[in-house]
């Protein structure tokens, strides 16, 4: 596909057209949304936004790569006022798996938005899931430290642990047989009625008093 000419005087701003692309891509999906869409809704030439992405799949990934950098940002301000370990495990957990569920349902596409997401942007998608789990471990830790119970736990260290805790969050956001995804609400729920008892099961209990 050949790009127009980007008018002089004109520069591209690639956070600009990622901001319009993901708001694009939320309302009518990655098919129903092109490069023409975009440059037309950022008031640029068609030129301008190859000159920064070269094709629709690259723009998709930086889209992906700022959402996920916007939900480990969430997760980072949702811990800063958690006093204790099983707070933070909380608040982490809530802040990002929930805020994403919302997202996703706010789009009519969230099928084929997260199918492509998969597809297109399964690298970034990965790397930010690292960066998470990482923060969580230390919550992890600092939750095993409290209950004085000593790593691994049931032959979990405390990655592995969070891998868990992460899992159990994406299934909250998992649809039943024949049921629409759940609300945001819903999801919320869940989550907050299975991690108390999931942390249980590893010994994670509140501190005890000093």
């Amino acid at each position: 596909m050949k790009a127009s000419p980007v008018p002089h005087g004109q520069r591209s701003d690639p956070a600009m057209l990622v901001r319009v692309a993901r708001d694009l891509f939320v309302q009518h999906g990655v098919r129903g949304t092109s490069m023409e869409d975009v440059a037309r809704k950022a008031g640029v030439a068609k030129g301008t936004v190859y000159l920064a992405f070269e094709s629709k799949e690259a723009l998709f990934q930086a889209v992906c790569r700022d959402l996920c950098d916007e939900l480990l940002r969430r997760s980072e301000a949702a811990v800063s006022a958690a006093t204790t370990g099983l707070e933070r495990i909380r608040a982490r957990l809530l802040a990002k798996y929930v805020w994403l569920q919302g997202y996703v349902n706010a789009s009519p596409h969230a099928v084929e938005l997260l199918a492509s997401k998969d597809s297109v942007a399964a690298d970034v998608v990965r790397e930010m899931d690292t960066r998470f789990a990482k923060q969580l471990a230390h919550d992890v830790e600092l939750a095993a430290k409290e209950a004085r119970r000593a790593l691994p736990i049931d032959g979990y260290d405390a990655h592995e642990l969070a891998r868990v805790l992460m899992r159990l969050a994406r299934s909250c956001g998992l649809p039943d047989e024949g049921r629409p995804v759940p609300s945001e609400a819903l999801m919320r729920s869940r989550l907050e009625a299975l991690l108390p008892v999931t942390l249980r099961g590893f010994g994670l209990t509140a501190p005890p008093p000093k």
